[in-house]
C-alpha cells in the first residue's frame, strides 16, 4: 500500500493509521509486537516522517499502540485494549466506516493531469513563484546554516502573521503564533490539547474531510451543528446542547462555505464567543480562506471577538504564497504551553528555510500586492465557472457562489446522489468532490463541490458540459 498519491498530508496520515489499525484488528500485529520503524514506514508507504509520526500518535491516543523509550512503538497489551473506555458512538466499526469515506476520497481525488474540479488546488501562475525561488536561493547563499538548523519557530514570521491578522480584525502578539504545516494540522493539535478520548465535541458542517478523520481517530464523540438556509446558527440551540451534556470543544471552519452559505454574522460570532467564555468551553476555528475574501465587507473570524484566549485560531499561509511550502499557523494563548509540548512531541515543525522564505516575502511589500491580484483572479475564475455551470446543469441545480476562495457548491434536488454522479463521471475522467464527504452522515449527498482554482478553459468547460449531461440523465430516470 503506497500513500504517496493521497491529496493531502491529512488524508495520508489518516489512511496510514487505518492501515496499521487494520493490522492490529486482524491479528497481523499482536499485543506486544513492535511496529515497523518510522524509516521503514516512510519507505514502504512513500510518506514523510511527519506523516508517520502523526499516524502513530493518533493510534497512541486511541490506545492501540504504546511507545517505549529508545525502543519504538508496540501494539498495546491485550488487557489495555480490553479496558480502554471507547465512546459509545465511535466504536472500531465506525472508525472503519469513516475510513471507507477516506478510501472514497482517495478514489475520487487521485492526482491526474486532467483533474481540475476535484482537488483543492490552483494553477501555478496565480503565485509569485519566481520571487519565492529567488528569496529562498538568497537565504541559502547568505545563511547556509539554515539548511542544518533544527526546526524552530521563526519570530520574524510570527510578526508578519500578526501584522497580517490586523487586516481581518485579530489582535495578537507575534509570540502568540505557533507555526504549523497548515490549518488541518493546527486543528488536530488543538483537538489533542483540549480533549480526551470519549469527550463530546460540536462540529459545524460542512467541514474538511480530514477534520472528520481526526475526530474519529482521537476517539471523540461528535454532534453536528447545522445552519438554516441563510447560514444562521442558533446560539440558543448551542447553549441548550451545553446544558444537556459536557462538551469539550466546539469546532468551526468559519469560511468553509457550503450549500447553506455557512458564514455567521459578526454579531452572532461575538455572542457565541461570549457564551463559550462564560462556560469555559474552547472554540477551535479553522480559517483557511479568510485572506481570499474578495468582498469589500468582510466577515471577521471568531478570534476577532476573543478577549479571554478561549479561541484556538488555525490559519493557512502556504495556500496564499505557495502551497508547496505547507505553512500554517495557530494562536491559542490560553493553551499555548500544551500546544507547544504536543508539537515538539510530534517533531512536525516546518523547516526554518521555509519559514524564513515566507517571512521575507511578507516583509518585502510584495505580499499585499500579490494578495490583491490573487483575490481578483480567483473571483473572476469562480464567476466564470459558475456561469458555465448555469448553462450546462439542469435548471433545478442551485449554485452557491462563495464570497471567498475558489470552492463552488452546487445543490441538486433532494434525493439526488452525487456519489453516483461521481462514479459515472469518472469513466469520462471527471473528478469532483461529492458533498457526502464533508459531514459524518449523508446530509450533503445531494450536493457537489467544484474547485475553480484552475480557471475555466475549454477543457474544463467540456468537463462541466458532460457532468451536466450525466446529472440530467440521472434526474430523468
Amino acid at each position: 500500500m503506497n500513500l504517496s498519491t493521497a491529496t493531502t498530508a491529512g488524508t495520508r496520515y489518516a489512511a496510514l493509521a487505518h492501515w496499521l489499525a487494520n493490522g492490529i484488528h486482524d491479528g497481523v500485529l499482536r499485543s506486544g509486537d513492535r511496529l515497523p520503524s518510522v524509516r521503514q514506514l516512510c519507505q514502504s508507504h512513500g510518506v514523510s516522517p511527519g506523516t508517520v509520526q502523526r499516524a502513530l500518535h493518533l493510534l497512541e491516543d486511541r490506545g492501540l499502540i504504546e511507545s517505549r523509550p529508545r525502543a519504538g512503538f508496540f501494539v498495546a497489551q491485550e488487557r489495555r485494549l480490553q479496558s480502554l473506555p471507547l465512546p459509545g458512538s465511535i466504536e472500531y466499526a465506525q472508525l472503519l466506516s469513516l475510513s471507507e469515506k477516506s478510501q472514497l476520497t482517495l478514489e475520487f481525488a487521485q492526482r491526474r493531469d486532467d483533474d481540475r474540479l476535484g482537488i483543492l488546488s490552483f494553477k501555478a501562475d496565480l503565485y509569485p513563484l519566481d520571487r519565492i525561488r529567488k528569496i529562498m536561493t538568497d537565504i541559502m547563499r547568505r545563511h547556509p546554516e539554515t539548511l542544518t538548523a533544527w526546526h524552530a519557530h521563526e519570530p520574524q514570521l510570527g510578526a508578519g502573521i500578526a501584522r497580517h491578522a490586523l487586516e481581518f480584525g485579530c489582535h495578537f502578539a507575534a509570540g502568540d503564533v505557533l507555526i504549523t504545516h497548515g490549518t488541518i494540522e493546527g486543528m488536530g493539535l488543538a483537538l489533542r490539547a483540549v480533549t480526551r478520548p470519549g469527550d463530546t465535541v460540536l462540529i459545524a458542517v460542512p467541514c474538511e474531510f480530514e477534520l472528520l478523520e481526526t475526530v474519529s481517530a482521537l476517539g471523540l464523540q461528535a454532534a453536528e451543528v447545522t445552519t438554516d438556509a441563510h447560514g444562521r446558527v442558533s446560539i440558543d440551540a448551542i447553549a441548550a446542547a451545553l446544558d444537556r451534556q459536557p462538551v469539550a470543544a466546539i469546532v468551526f471552519t468559519s469560511m468553509f462555505l457550503g450549500p447553506a452559505r455557512n458564514a455567521m454574522a459578526d454579531g452572532d460570532k461575538a455572542a457565541l464567543v461570549a457564551l463559550l467564555a462564560k462556560r469555559n468551553v474552547p472554540l477551535i476555528e479553522g480559517d483557511t480562506y479568510i485572506s481570499m475574501h474578495w468582498n469589500a465587507k468582510r466577515s471577521r473570524p471568531f478570534k476577532a471577538f476573543d478577549e479571554d484566549g478561549i479561541v484556538l485560531y488555525c490559519g493557512d499561509l502556504g495556500i496564499l504564497i505557495s502551497p508547496g511550502l505547507q505553512l500554517g499557523y495557530m494562536v491559542g494563548q490560553r493553551y499555548r504551553r500544551r500546544l507547544e509540548l504536543l508539537q515538539k512531541a510530534s517533531c512536525e515543525m516546518p523547516p526554518s528555510l521555509l519559514q524564513k522564505t515566507a517571512a521575507t516575502f511578507m516583509e518585502s511589500g510584495g505580499f499585499e500586492r500579490h494578495l490583491l491580484r490573487f483575490r481578483r483572479e480567483l473571483h473572476e475564475q469562480t464567476q466564470a465557472l459558475a456561469a458555465v455551470v448555469r448553462r450546462c446543469f439542469p435548471p433545478s441545480a442551485r449554485i452557491v457562489e462563495p464570497v471567498s476562495a475558489q470552492l463552488l457548491w452546487i445543490e441538486m434536488p433532494s434525493g439526488f446522489d452525487s456519489v453516483e454522479l461521481q462514479r459515472r463521471a469518472k469513466a469520462d475522467g471527471i473528478v469532483f468532490a461529492p458533498g457526502v464527504l464533508f459531514s459524518f452522515g449523508n446530509r450533503f449527498r445531494h450536493c457537489l463541490r467544484l474547485n475553480s482554482g484552475h480557471g475555466c478553459d475549454m477543457r474544463t468547460t467540456a468537463q462541466l458540459r458532460r457532468l451536466g449531461e450525466i446529472a440530467a440523465a440521472m434526474m430523468a430516470r
